[in-house]
């Protein structure tokens, strides 16, 4: 056996030597001031956001100039202060390296979600600036928001994007086990970074519809007070409108009618079809039952058709808004009262008690007179609300629209865009994949929709070509209302729940069959009463009548090429849209993939829903 000499080996240890050497100087100079200069980013972001919790109006200059100053720093740190972790050529080796590895793309992570938290919040540092000058204090909230909003439009746009940027930093931290400081930046970005996000990002959404909204010029929009406690297809009942008019970012007007104030203006619009057979019977059709079409921009259609022939005014968009997103306004705002009448409304009994008050479910309910009064009233309040609270407001609004407890649609195509990117304008979506929503029509004439659960449950049985076997079955329980007050609100129909549902799969689907069980019974094979194609979706439309103290059972069958077999593996993926203005119902769902064990889910329709699995190799 042959070995080497020392002569053979001394000049590649040497040189694994002066490697080292240089590797270990590299680290003391460079590595652990940029690991460093991560723990100090952080903290000067920690110390900028406790210096702006809390409420705005009590945030002065000394402090937004402390945290300005600590959140232009901690952009250094996370910046050219740790670049070398990005670029150093150590790091460019070590991230190969098992669990090195690891903690170096955290630390990478760390730095570029940090530097996004840091550019982010010295943006909005800057607009609470504005917002919280005592100088500004004169105008008006809502034109000094209207105005910032107008001459910050960059800044928005740029603290947007970082704060989008931030969501997809924080999803990319790697898991599992990291060194100390890592670990605890890594803890901090996960809990601070995410209030930042879901606190901002609807505020800034806001702000940035407003110029065009309501900014230079005149701007007159509908308000529609919607009872989810009766729905229909597009969102509840509509019991109340008010017509607000906007004139240069000041809301000059605000008249608040009974829905009904119409009927006897407008009587040549004819009703459509399921609604006419089986409730209005040759009646012309009414602003209050306007919300027909699932799609909420075909709905804000009908109701501007009506209310313009009614009294001349060409609206420039439609918001609806129900008792659910009010009592989210109420939380952060307080109860209120409606003068003359002594009824006191609160966050937890808004729902329920508006259905009582209309009703005339309780002595000394004034019925609907109340409503125009009580919508000023909330409106009042949101517009009177004082600059502290917009924060919290505007995440409260924001999180009704993803509930579709507010929902707008707007003439303005860039406001339009704004809303429809949000996920808040109510359009009946079209996904390249198995799409479903289920809407129900309340027609009994009570408020049934606030006493009848549903337990929705859905199967997919997908197959290696493609084709995917879905049934849904949907099941009702109408229970007896033993409250007085309750069962006043069902007293018409004998209170049973008759209900056109409709539900919305897509465009390709064979519908294979329908099934319906009363109160237990075996189901009977049913035709759907009708079958039509809109939106780039199949409508499946059937008259439903729910005993009351009693239940019913809906099973759809139906079969298409709803799988993707254009990536390997096959994926499949189901979304599921909540219906406008709807209370939160439990679903279950459950796919099988070829050759795998069926995956099961449990969750509820509080949002649009989304499930996806890829077939295994």
């Amino acid at each position: 056996m042959r070995y080497l000499s020392w002569r053979t080996l001394r000049w590649p240890l040497l040189a694994v030597t002066i490697l080292l050497a240089v590797a270990v100087v590299d680290i003391g100079v460079r590595y652990v001031p940029a690991i460093r200069a991560l723990q100090q980013g952080r903290d000067a972001a920690e110390q900028a956001r406790t210096l702006l919790v809390g409420d705005l109006s009590h945030i002065d200059r000394q402090r937004i100039d402390q945290a300005d100053a600590l959140l232009v720093g901690a952009a250094a740190d996370f910046g050219g202060n740790s670049s070398v972790l990005a670029d150093g050529w150590i790091a460019g080796i070590a991230v190969h390296l098992p669990w090195v590895g690891r903690q170096l793309q955290a630390a990478r992570a760390l730095r570029t979600a940090g530097e996004d938290a840091a550019g982010a919040g010295a943006s909005l540092v800057g607009l609470a600036a504005q917002l919280a000058d005592p100088g500004n204090a004169q105008q008006p909230l809502l034109q000094r928001m209207v105005r910032i909003a107008t001459q910050s439009a960059p800044v928005l746009a740029s603290a947007q994007a970082r704060l989008n940027a931030l969501s997809r930093d924080v999803a990319q931290i790697p898991t599992g086990s990291l060194l100390g400081p890592l670990q605890s930046a890594r803890q901090t970005l996960h809990r601070d970074g995410a209030s930042l996000v879901n606190a901002a990002l609807p505020a800034i959404s806001i702000l940035r519809a407003l110029p065009a909204a309501i900014g230079p010029g005149q701007h007159t929009y509908l308000l529609l007070l919607a009872n989810p406690g009766e729905e229909r297809p597009g969102g509840g009942y509509i019991g109340a409108v008010g017509q607000l008019d906007f004139s240069d970012g000041a809301l000059t007007a605000n008249i608040f009618r009974d829905s009904t104030f119409s009927d006897p203006l407008v009587t040549n619009i004819p009703t459509p079809t399921p609604l006419d057979v089986h409730l209005f019977r040759g009646h012309p059709w009414e602003l209050a039952d306007a919300g027909w079409s699932l799609d909420f921009p075909t709905a804000a259609a009908a109701v501007e058709r009506i209310y313009t022939a009614a009294t001349g005014v060409h609206p420039d968009g439609v918001i609806e808004v129900d008792p659910v997103a009010l009592a989210g306004v109420l939380a952060i705002t307080g109860q209120i009262t409606v003068p003359p009448y002594p009824q006191i409304i609160t966050s937890s009994n808004l729902l329920l008690d508006l259905n009582y008050i209309t009703n005339k479910a309780r002595p000394g309910d004034p019925g609907k007179a109340y409503l125009p009064p009580f919508g000023h009233a909330v409106l009042d309040r949101l517009l009177g609300a004082p600059l502290g609270q917009m924060p919290a407001l505007a995440q409260s609004l924001a999180l009704s629209a993803q509930q579709k407890h507010i929902t707008f649609f707007f003439h303005n195509a860039q406001v339009e865009g704004l809303v429809s990117g949000a996920g808040a304008g109510g359009q009946v979506i079209s996904p390249l994949s198995d799409a479903l929503e289920v809407a129900d029509g309340n027609l009994s004439g009570t408020k049934g929709d606030l006493f009848v659960t549903r337990q929705l449950r859905f199967q997919a049985l997908v197959g290696a070509d493609g084709q995917v076997h879905d049934q849904l079955a949907i099941t009702y329980q109408d229970p007896v209302q033993k409250n007085p007050a309750n069962a006043h609100l069902m007293i018409n129909s004998g209170g049973a729940y008759r209900d056109y549902l409709q539900v919305v799969i897509p465009e390709t689907a064979q519908l294979d069959g329908m099934a319906v069980s009363v109160n237990g019974s075996s189901p009977r094979q049913v035709a759907p009463e009708a079958l039509s194609f809109d939106f780039q979706r199949e409508e499946i439309g059937y008259w439903l009548i729910v005993p009351y103290g009693g239940s019913a059972t809906v099973t759809i069958s139906y079969e298409g090429p709803f799988a993707d077999i254009s990536q390997s593996p096959e994926r499949y993926t189901l979304v599921w849209s909540k219906q406008t203005d709807a209370l939160t119902w439990p679903i279950e769902v459950t796919v099988t993939m070829p050759g795998a064990a069926p995956r099961h889910w449990t969750s509820d329709l509080s949002i649009d829903r989304s499930f996806s699995l890829i077939a295994a190799h």
